[in-house]
């Protein structure tokens, strides 16, 4: 038996009233959808409604690669990238101007 994924999952926010019935009905909605290796079955993309991924992977050589994204609390800036050679990618950033300040890489031991 081949067990399936979670492909979208929608959410919805109302600020003024409790959503008390079920919400399949209504209009709108933040969608969250995943992506998988047909082959392999393992989660290949995350993506968030505004459009931010969680991670993407890719198969090379046999193996799984995986990238890890991390954002600046409550934005969409992207502020490190984790990559499957083990080296992070950090980025600064000036939240009062959204200016980007500084990069760096680190490795890890």
């Amino acid at each position: 038996m081949q067990l399936k994924h979670q492909e979208a999952l929608t959410t919805w926010r109302d600020d003024e009233q409790v959503i008390s019935t079920d919400p399949r009905g209504m209009s709108g909605g933040d969608v969250t959808s995943w992506e998988y290796n047909d082959a392999s079955g393992m989660e290949v993309k995350k993506t968030y409604a505004d459009g931010r991924i969680d991670s993407a992977s890719f198969r090379h050589g046999g193996a799984e690669r995986k990238f890890t994204y991390g954002y600046l609390a409550g934005s969409n800036l992207l502020q490190s990238l984790a990559m499957p050679n083990k080296v992070t990618l950090t980025q600064t950033w000036e939240e009062k101007r959204d200016l980007h300040r500084r990069d760096a890489l680190h490795a890890a031991q």
